[in-house]
C-alpha cells in the first residue's frame, strides 16, 4: 500500500464539513429515519471493506485497533467485529469504556469476536479510533498515553490508519494538540473534514467512504451553509491552504519544483504577476519570473518570492 499525502476522491461532489455541519447531516438523516447505530454500522462497515480490500498482506499478521469511549471508538468496535468475521486476526486496546448508547452497543456486537487479547505491539497494521470530530483541545491523561502507543507503533514501522480523523486533529480548525500521532491513512465517513484538509502533512492517504448517507436534496448547492463543494471558492481556498502550510512545514522549497513565467511587456505585468502568486499558492518551491525589463520592478514588489 503507498503512503503519502495525496487525495482519492470519488466521482461526486467532494463534500468538506466542520465539526458541526459533520454533526447536522447525521442529525438530519437521523431525523429522516435513519436510527443513529446504523450510521455507525455503515461507517465501520466501510472502513472495514476497505482495509480488507486495501491492506491485506498487513492484515495477514493481525491488526491492533485503539477504541475510545465515544462514537469513533464505536466506529473501531465495529471495524473490529467486521474484520474478524474475515478471519482476521483482532486485538483491540480500550482504556476506558464506551459512554454512549451506540458505542456501548457496538461494543456488545464485537466481544464476541474479540478473543486474542490486547494488541502485542508486533502487528503491522494499527487503527486510531480513539477520538472523533467531537474532540477539540489538548489530549489529557489516558487518552495522551492511548496516543503514545500509536506513536510506538508507527514508530517500529507499522501502518497506522484512523478512522475519520487523526486523534488530537481538530475537525473545524485543524489544530494539532500535542501528542496527536500523525496517520499513515485516514479514512473520512460521509465528508471530508476540514480540519484534515488543513493538516495534510498529518492526515497521510485522506480516502473518502460512502458510507450511505443519501439525504433528500443533498446535491451540490443545497445546505450550503452546512457544507462545502469542492466548486466552492472557501473550499478551494482551504486546498490552496494546505498545500502551503504542509510544505513550509515538512519539504524544502528546493523539492518542490519550479515554475517558469515568462511575459510581461512593458506596462504589462499583470499576467505574470497571477501565475507568479497562482503556482506559489499551489505548492510551487520556486517561480522564476521573465519578463520585459520595464516590468521587473512591479513583479519584484508584487511577488517577492519570484526570481
Amino acid at each position: 500500500m503507498e503512503h503519502g499525502a495525496r487525495l482519492n476522491v470519488p466521482p461526486h461532489a467532494l463534500r468538506v464539513t466542520t465539526a458541526a455541519e459533520a454533526a447536522a447531516r447525521d442529525r438530519r438523516a437521523i431525523d429522516a429515519g435513519t436510527p443513529s447505530f446504523d450510521l455507525m454500522l455503515q461507517a465501520g462497515t466501510a472502513a472495514a471493506s476497505w482495509l480488507l480490500r486495501e491492506c491485506a498482506e498487513l492484515l495477514a499478521h493481525g491488526v491492533a485497533l485503539h477504541a475510545g469511549s465515544g462514537n469513533n471508538g464505536g466506529d473501531a468496535y465495529i471495524v473490529a467485529a467486521q474484520l474478524a468475521r474475515a478471519g482476521v486476526t483482532v486485538r483491540l486496546h480500550a482504556s476506558l469504556p464506551p459512554r454512549t448508547p451506540d458505542a456501548r452497543q457496538a461494543a456488545q456486537l464485537a466481544q464476541p469476536y474479540l478473543v486474542h487479547g490486547a494488541p502485542t505491539g508486533r502487528e503491522r497494521l494499527v487503527v486510531d479510533g480513539l477520538l472523533g470530530t467531537g474532540h477539540h483541545g489538548p489530549l489529557r491523561d489516558i487518552l495522551a498515553a492511548d496516543c503514545a502507543r500509536l506513536g510506538l507503533a508507527r514508530d517500529g514501522g507499522a501502518t497506522l490508519v484512523a478512522l475519520d480523523l487523526p486523534s488530537g486533529l481538530d475537525a473545524t480548525t485543524g489544530e494539532v494538540a500535542e501528542g496527536s500521532v500523525p496517520a499513515h491513512v485516514t479514512l473520512s465517513f460521509g465528508t471530508f473534514k476540514r480540519g484534515t484538509l488543513l493538516r495534510r502533512e498529518h492526515v497521510g492517504r485522506l480516502v473518502l467512504l460512502d458510507i450511505g448517507l443519501r439525504l433528500h436534496g443533498d446535491v451540490p448547492g443545497e445546505h450550503d451553509d452546512e457544507a462545502w463543494c469542492l466548486a466552492g471558492g472557501d473550499t478551494l481556498r482551504a486546498l490552496g491552504q494546505t498545500a502551503r502550510e504542509a510544505d513550509a512545514w515538512t519539504s524544502h522549497k528546493g523539492v518542490r519544483g519550479r515554475v517558469g513565467i515568462a511575459g510581461g511587456d512593458a506596462g504589462m505585468a499583470g499576467a505574470v504577476v497571477l501565475a507568479s502568486l497562482a503556482a506559489l499558492r499551489t505548492g510551487a518551491g520556486l517561480v522564476h519570473a521573465i519578463v520585459h525589463e520595464a516590468s521587473v520592478a512591479p513583479v519584484q514588489s508584487l511577488v517577492p518570492q519570484a526570481l
